[in-house]
């Protein structure tokens, strides 16, 4: 739609997956880097998002959240 995508919803694309698609963990744990190989925009996406998620992640475990709660902190 080429609206900014809210940290809910990078977090949701990474652990769940957005509307029929897979998540991110799943094209990871299935086709590691190659479903990213040959697309630079894809690759600098991802890293920018990761870095959201690793923190969310943080979060979660330091603190014994959810991801609900982490995301209502940031």
């Amino acid at each position: 739609s080429g609206s900014l995508p809210t940290l809910a919803d990078i977090w949701n694309e990474y652990s769940v997956g957005i509307g029929h698609n897979f998540s991110i963990i799943q094209l990871n744990k299935q086709w590691g880097a190659r479903w990213k190989r040959d697309t630079r925009s894809i690759k600098s996406e991802f890293t920018r998002r990761m870095k959201i998620v690793k923190l969310i992640e943080s979060l979660m475990k330091q603190n014994g959240w959810s991801s609900d709660c982490a995301l209502e902190f940031l």
